[in-house]
């Protein structure tokens, strides 16, 4: 949901040589709005001779005490001797349910003095959100929830597309841009492994991490993490790739509200380069079968098409004489099938019943165990 405020008028006016600043504000704010939901401002203006800056601040109203929420939601700048129109978004500003003010200003760039609109009062209601784990991108222009955001202003685009969500993490800026999910929640008990799959266009000194952080309570997020990422080469692109982090190892991730989790992308030496970092596929799931606790000899089976659609093979390097099993569970290591036995260094195994998504298969032969993560198209 977006909720739009019109400001009617900002006018600064001269009257016999006598400077006269006045804000007038027209609210169409509901009476309650959720948490997380964007804001829009749609802003008309008239400036004098002099250079202002268009501000937006929040302020949280706990029984007629009130403090400022977080830093400046807008800041545009207004020339002189100019009549027009702004149109700011605010994306997801208030993340605690609560009583707020917004206070909307201008203020002259030059010897910072402030003219204020009144006082907008509202109350932020909590969102409720349903715990999801698995996002796969598999239905182009739908984010799942997945919205973006910035530390700064860079130009971050995310579009969904081909399998894949596409973040292009803008041009020319030192600040991070990041993709946060607003719509669904986590729950740090049964989630505690993320897999990220991704495919990074970026070439070595470009893009080369990611970090996370997520809330922990009321407004407070987490310490970031930072994991480093595979980039392309120089010249050739890179195929696609998983990377992992233990949640459960995170002292911040126990107990955590964990909503609003955040994935950032940027580079070691500074601020995010414009290229694009594609995601195949976002997990959260239980390490009881994660390919991370199991001692995994990637040279003894081949494990193929991944993704794959209706069947996926399998073959083992070398002659076998014991019968191979193949099992299929739930990414929360949920079994949902019937042991699968095979004779012969290689077969084929039938998934034409299962839904789209992301599986476990765990392939044993005598001493080798194997367990993979497989993804249904």
């Amino acid at each position: 949901m977006k909720t739009k405020l019109h400001f009617l008028t900002f006018a600064l006016l001269f009257a016999i040589g006598i400077q006269a600043q006045t804000v007038s504000v027209t609210s169409t704010l509901p009476s309650t709005i959720e948490t997380g939901d964007a804001l829009d401002f749609t802003v008309d203006y008239t400036t004098d001779s002099n250079n202002y800056n268009l501000i937006v601040r929040f302020y949280e109203d706990n029984g007629g005490t009130i403090t400022r929420y977080g830093t400046d939601q807008s800041f545009k700048s207004i020339p002189s001797n100019t009549s027009g129109t702004e149109v700011l978004n605010i994306n997801a500003p208030l993340v605690a349910a609560s009583n707020y003010i917004a206070r909307i200003f201008i203020e002259n760039s030059t010897d910072y003095s402030k003219f204020y609109a009144a006082d907008i009062p509202f109350t932020v209601t909590a969102k409720v959100v349903s715990v999801k784990d698995t996002y796969l991108f598999d239905t182009d222009g739908d984010l799942e929830g997945w919205d973006t955001g910035s530390i700064g202003a860079p130009n971050i685009t995310a579009t969904v597309a081909g399998g894949a969500m596409v973040i292009n993490t803008g041009s020319g800026s030192w600040d991070v841009g990041y993709v946060e999910q607003t719509e669904y929640k986590l729950d740090p008990a049964m989630h505690t492994y993320l897999d990220i799959t991704y495919k990074n266009l970026s070439k070595p000194n470009e893009n080369n991490q990611i970090e996370l952080d997520w809330i922990t309570s009321g407004t407070t997020r987490s310490s970031r993490v930072i994991i480093p990422i595979e980039t392309s080469g120089w010249n050739d692109p890179m195929d696609f790739t998983t990377v992992t982090y233990d949640l459960g190892a995170n002292p911040e991730w126990a107990g955590a509200d964990a909503t609003y989790f955040r994935i950032y992308v940027s580079r070691a030496e500074g601020g995010p380069k414009s290229k694009d970092i594609e995601i195949s596929s976002i997990v959260f799931n239980n390490p009881t079968l994660s390919t991370n606790n199991l001692s995994a000899n990637i040279e003894n089976v081949s494990i193929y098409p991944n993704p794959f659609t209706d069947s996926f093979s399998y073959k083992f390097n070398g002659d076998l004489s014991d019968s191979v099993s193949v099992e299929l569970f739930s990414i929360v290591g949920k079994k949902i099938n019937t042991n699968n036995t095979f004779n012969g260094n290689s077969g084929i195994v039938d998934t034409a019943q299962l839904n789209k998504g992301i599986y476990l298969v765990r392939i044993s032969s005598g001493k080798v165990t194997e367990t993979r993560k497989l993804i249904k198209k």
